[in-house]
């Protein structure tokens, strides 16, 4: 479908008379209406990201940390920021060197959801007590995907 021409012009493309007077339905109103969005969304989020790089041209920005510039009517801040991964092989050669003090590097443990997944048919006893004592499970976000129909499928 082309929807070049608004919801109400939706033709297809090189179709006859007969598939003219298909009328939307309430599904194809509320995906066209998302796809509109979504392209303002992105063309929004690119003039922002340009305008963030002029700003940034304009005031500069530390390797890290915040530099702040006031005009009449704002204050603007850029912030610098650096990331840092550990190398865990690597580590593991010097970590003797740290006797006398705490190592900089923290430990952490997580659900390996593939895992618990598997342990509900391998050993439902286990899996409900680990539900039951130390598992929150709370419903994320819902995805939506929306694709043009066309009669050649």
């Amino acid at each position: 479908m082309s929807f070049s021409n608004g919801i109400m012009g939706i033709t297809k493309k090189g179709a006859g008379m007969a598939d003219a007077t298909k009328k939307p339905q309430p599904v194809d109103l509320l995906a066209f209406e998302l796809s509109k969005a979504k392209k303002l969304e992105a063309s929004a989020r690119e003039k922002r990201v340009q305008i963030e790089e002029q700003l940034i041209e304009l005031m500069g920005v530390r390797e890290e940390g915040a530099t702040t510039n006031e005009g009449n009517f704002f204050k603007v801040t850029t912030t610098g920021k650096l990331t840092r991964k550990l190398d865990v092989k690597a580590f593991a050669e010097i970590k003797s060197k740290f006797r006398c003090r705490p190592a900089p590097v923290k430990t952490t443990v997580s659900l390996d959801v593939r895992a618990f997944k598997k342990l509900a048919v391998e050993e439902p006893d286990l899996y409900q007590l680990m539900c039951e004592t130390c598992i929150e499970t709370k419903p994320a976000k819902a995805a939506v995907t929306v694709v043009e129909v066309s009669d050649e499928d």
